[in-house]
C-alpha cells in the first residue's frame, strides 16, 4: 500500500520458499521499461513489509489483468475488480479472492542487474501470518488436491495440477528429517 492509500497489486508469476527457520519466501521485481522501480517495490521499500496471495483459476483474469503498467495513482484492486482485506500482521491488504495470504515483513532485498529494463531486485520476506481458508481442509488437514494455485509454466503459458499425489518417506528420509 502507497503512503496516500493508494493499494497496489502485483501479479508476480514466481515466488519460493527459502528457509523454514525463519520462514522465509523470496521473488524478484523487474524494472519498468523506462528502467524505473515499479510501485510494488517502492512500497516494499517503504512500508518494510507484503502480502503474498495464492492466485487461483478463478482469479486468474483479473490478476493477470493487473500486470499491466498502471499509475501509481490508480487503485490497482479497484482497476481490476478484486477487493482488499486489512491483514492481521502488516499493513498491506490482502486480496479476499484468493484462499491464500502469506504475510510478510522485508527480511533483505539484494539488487542484480545495472538497473535498467531487464534488471531486478530480489526480496525476501519473512513470514509472520499465514492465513488458509477453510474450504481447503478436510478432517482438520490441508487437501492439497483442492487447491488450483495458478504457476506460470514459461513464455505466456500457465496452468495448475490436477494430478496431485502423496509419497511417502522412506527409512532414509525419516531419519534425516
Amino acid at each position: 500500500m502507497q503512503k496516500f492509500g493508494i493499494k497496489n497489486l502485483a501479479p508476480l508469476s514466481f515466488f519460493n520458499c527459502v528457509t523454514s527457520e525463519p520462514p522465509t519466501v523470496m521473488f524478484a521485481i523487474t524494472r519498468k521499461h523506462d528502467d524505473s522501480k515499479k510501485d510494488t517495490l517502492i512500497n516494499i521499500e517503504n512500508e518494510k513489509d507484503f502480502v503474498i496471495n495464492h492466485v487461483t483459476k478463478d482469479i486468474f483474469p483479473k490478476v493477470y489483468d493487473a500486470s499491466a503498467e498502471m499509475s501509481s495513482s490508480e487503485d490497482e484492486f479497484d482497476v481490476v475488480g478484486l477487493n482488499a482485506l486489512p491483514s492481521i500482521k502488516v499493513k498491506a491488504p490482502r486480496v479476499k479472492e484468493s484462499p491464500i495470504h502469506i504475510e510478510c515483513e522485508l527480511y533483505n532485498s539484494m539488487e542484480v542487474g545495472d538497473g535498467k529494463y531487464g534488471s531486478a531486485t530480489i526480496i525476501v520476506g519473512k513470514v509472520v501470518y499465514m492465513h488458509i481458508d477453510e474450504s481447503l481442509y478436510e478432517n482438520g488437514m490441508l487437501n492439497t488436491k483442492s487447491i488450483t494455485t495458478i504457476s506460470r509454466l514459461g513464455n505466456m503459458s500457465y496452468g495448475y495440477a490436477e494430478h496431485k499425489f502423496d509419497i511417502e518417506k522412506d527409512t532414509w528420509n525419516v531419519s534425516k528429517w
